[in-house]
């Protein structure tokens, strides 16, 4: 039996890492991302994940000043078509890696419903557990037309911009995305970056550390989170 237990803190994934390996550590959390496909194939013994209930989850900021000319059912066409052209399954395979599941709701699995039932067995307007958009691989590219359309539509009515048939918008105002710099966030931010980026939309993002993150966020001066 263990008479003394030390915990250490830090911020830094990689001297975690470096403290496991060298045996300083018994366990180790928040591990660089990059380098899980190591630990799971050359430290298979010692290596576990763990499910967590929640769920990973941008923050549209209803008021943001930079669709303030854009009446709010244009809004709704925007945000719905930036949260299509998000490709779920990309985000947890090749930058999370740690065995997350793409959400298709803001409800994780595991939560029961009033009855008992898994609410995920049921979420989504059509209560069938099929969600709000398909995570599917083989629908991504649906997803993006779907996305596509939006746009067009809303560049339409509102007049402010314009989008070419292959999707790339022209004149779409600048986003703003605000995120923490624990592990992983920042992977997300550029990911989401370089995505929008393909289709006309500017994303800039602003990195801070966690308590200055919590105070920007109540001041609400972004567009996602």
């Amino acid at each position: 039996t263990a008479e003394v237990l030390r915990f250490d803190f830090t911020d830094e994934p990689n001297e975690a890492l470096d403290g496991f390996l060298l045996g300083r550590y018994a366990l180790a959390d928040s591990l660089p991302s990059e380098q899980l496909l190591m630990l799971r194939e050359e430290h298979a013994d010692a290596y576990h994940t763990a499910p967590k209930l929640g769920v990973y989850s941008l923050c549209f900021n209803l008021n943001d000043p930079a669709l303030a000319e854009f009446t709010e059912a244009e809004r709704v066409q925007i945000r719905t078509a930036l949260g299509l052209l998000i490709d779920r399954s990309y985000i947890c395979d090749a930058i999370a890696k740690a065995g997350q599941l793409p959400a298709a709701s803001y409800v994780p699995d595991g939560i029961t419903d009033a009855d008992g039932s898994d609410f995920a067995s049921h979420n989504g307007p059509k209560a069938d557990g099929s969600g709000y958009y398909s995570t599917d691989v083989a629908d991504y590219e649906d997803n993006c037309k779907q996305a596509i359309k939006l746009l067009k539509a809303a560049a339409k009515s509102s007049g402010k911009f314009t989008i070419s048939d292959s999707g790339r918008c022209k004149n779409f105002p600048a986003l703003s995305y605000l995120t923490s710099d624990s592990t992983g966030h920042v992977d997300i931010a550029n990911y989401l970056r370089e995505l929008y980026f393909d289709y006309g939309i500017t994303l800039n993002i602003s990195t801070v550390d966690m308590t200055t993150f919590l105070a920007e966020r109540e001041k609400g001066d972004y567009s996602i989170i």
